[in-house]
């Protein structure tokens, strides 16, 4: 069968010197190179956007002893022993967001809040469901061990512990947890600026009364969307 001598091309079973997709990516990757600027935005500013320096945690958190559960704080040194069962005298109650300031002492317990902090010298708490409340005073069994339902200051995070690094793009658990380390402002990456166009006689801006011959110009509004989503800041 006679044939022409052409150019070989993309529809051709055997296209000679063609690249693979792999090798055509990493030919375009050698040719950008990473944008280095970055910009300090509130919080609420920060969804999506790519975390620029990793993020070390300023605080303990929790930041201090607290309850885990609603119940009665006690020194484990009156946790009764074998099968016996004792009274402590009710000499308080705490409540999340303020500290108890009176002084606790031997056979004395204060009712405290979930999330409450921890009264001075109490270190074991006793869930209300396993008291038997008696006027001012409960009765407790020896079911109970010594520094239950207690959440120690820096259980979740420690003070300095990095907790999310650099070049990840933030999501709203991420934001989350900024916040919950008292931050209002982190360091991102400067998002990208590309401006898109196209050209040719055929393409009608949407809007336009259709003419024979033309088309609407898809592609530029698909890849205007594809580039916000990815962050970009679009002309």
């Amino acid at each position: 069968m006679s044939t022409l001598n052409v150019q070989s091309s993309c529809g051709d079973a055997n296209e000679q010197g063609s690249l693979s997709v792999e090798h055509a990516l990493q030919n375009m990757l050698n040719a950008v190179s990473a944008i280095g600027g970055s910009e300090q935005i509130h919080l609420r500013d920060a969804i999506d956007r790519v975390l620029a320096e990793a993020i070390t945690s300023p605080v303990n958190v929790p930041s201090h002893r607290n309850s885990a559960v609603d119940g009665y704080a006690m020194m484990q040194a009156d946790l009764p022993v074998s099968d016996t069962i004792i009274s402590l005298n009710i000499i308080g109650r705490v409540v999340a967001g303020h500290p108890y300031k009176g002084k606790l002492k031997a056979g004395d317990c204060i009712q405290i809040m979930t999330g409450a902090q921890m009264p001075n010298l109490a270190d074991t708490v006793i869930m209300q469901e396993h008291v038997e409340v008696d006027g001012n005073a409960i009765r407790i069994d020896a079911r109970h061990s010594a520094g239950q339902n207690v959440r120690q200051a820096g259980e979740d995070i420690e003070l300095g512990q990095t907790v999310l690094q650099a070049g990840i793009k933030l999501t709203p658990p991420q934001i989350g947890l900024c916040a919950s380390l008292g931050l209002s402002e982190i360091r991102v990456r400067t998002p990208l600026t590309a401006a898109v166009f196209s050209t040719g006689d055929e393409i009608l801006s949407i809007g336009e009364a259709p003419r024979e011959g033309c088309i609407y110009d898809s592609n530029r509004y698909s890849m205007i969307a594809a580039l916000k989503k990815l962050g970009c800041n679009v002309l």
